[in-house]
């Protein structure tokens, strides 16, 4: 690409009569304006760098997922602000009930274990399109603690979940927070793709619950 720009410019120098300096001058000027904006942009919160499935490359890094297995569900347990090892479910969409649990720390898996679900047992069945999740673990922890803070309830740790309720579903964050003795103090579920807040619930205080209804239910699903 820098070749067939070079060579472009001595074509029109020598037809136009411009100085080549004057014209590799000018074609430094552009690149230089050209790359400094493509640096600044990609610092920008919420850019299109730190979007898409970028957002779990910390947490799912090293997962490798074996044929027809998709990714269904991420927990994080007793994170402040998050959890020192993540568990990742993986399957095969239709052919439950027989999972692998996968546990990752800093990025890598430390251990694999094969479950099966238990009759009536709520675990995650629908796959979660990393390309949707937007929103990192640390941004949900974020807002949802901000909203803590608003609320006036104190805890000692929160507890992470991700998956896809309903079909067709966008991913949902839902984060619990429990106080020392392992009680559940309050919950706050996010869109992981846009970060609104789509439910929430503080046991002490039912008083400061909004209405929170998400605008298009056919796409987010809060149970």
């Amino acid at each position: 690409m820098v070749f067939e720009k070079n060579s472009l410019m001595r074509r029109v120098c020598k037809r136009e009569g411009t100085g080549l300096k004057e014209m590799k001058g000018a074609g430094r000027t552009l690149v230089g304006v050209v790359v400094a904006l493509l640096i600044s942009f990609a610092g920008l919160p919420g850019s299109v760098a730190e979007e898409g499935s970028r957002a779990l490359d910390p947490l799912l890094r090293g997962l490798a997922l074996e044929e027809g297995e998709v990714l269904l569900g991420i927990a994080g347990y007793d994170g402040e602000p998050l959890p020192d090892r993540w568990l990742a479910l993986v399957g095969i969409p239709g052919q439950p009930p027989m999972y692998r649990e996968l546990t990752l720390k800093g990025g890598a898996v430390v251990s694999t274990r094969v479950i099966q679900a238990a009759a009536g047992e709520d675990l995650p069945h629908l796959p979660v399109d990393r390309a949707l999740v937007t929103i990192p673990a640390s941004e949900a922890h974020r807002s949802a603690s901000r909203r803590a803070g608003e609320v006036g309830v104190r805890w000692a740790s929160v507890h992470f979940h991700l998956r896809v309720r309903d079909e067709g579903a966008e991913p949902v964050w839902l984060l619990t927070f429990v106080n020392r003795a392992q009680v559940r103090v309050g919950q706050v579920y996010l869109s992981a793709r846009t970060g609104d807040i789509l439910r929430e619930s503080w046991p002490q205080r039912p008083d400061m619950v909004p209405d929170k209804v998400p605008t298009d239910r056919s796409k987010v699903s809060a149970r």
